[in-house]
């Protein structure tokens, strides 16, 4: 179901994007709205779903060094139960369900590379 978001909204969504910890009184100032509007809306665009916050790690900070991109070609009708658990598992970050030569992308990290070469064997 598509949620009705005006102007005030996207461009409030356009500075959380930029700075997703920016407080609602500076956001308020840039847009020249009063705090509590800004409050309100954000509110609203986050209990519809359209909009969410969330936290992005650097893999590489935190010693996941090695990243790769997957393909898969799948048994079409078992892609369901193959994304979903591809999904879970700790290394992977992304599972694309896509058309052409491949079925599945999925971008996944490790620590190493010998860490990537087990999980291509073993999983």
């Amino acid at each position: 179901m598509a949620h009705a978001i005006d102007d005030v909204d996207r461009r409030i969504i356009a500075l959380l994007q930029a700075d997703g910890r920016r407080p609602n009184v500076d956001i308020a100032q840039e847009l020249s709205l009063a705090e509590g509007t800004v409050r309100k809306r954000l509110e609203r665009i986050l209990t519809d779903g359209v909009l969410r916050i969330t936290a992005v790690v650097d893999p590489a900070r935190v010693g996941l060094l090695t990243t790769a991109i997957i393909t898969l070609q799948v048994d079409l009708g078992r892609m369901d139960e193959i994304v979903r658990q591809l999904a879970v598992l700790p290394e992977v970050q992304s599972v694309s369900v896509t058309t052409g030569n491949w079925d599945v992308i999925l971008e996944a990290v490790f620590p190493t590379d010998g860490e990537l070469l087990a999980f291509l064997k073993d999983r």
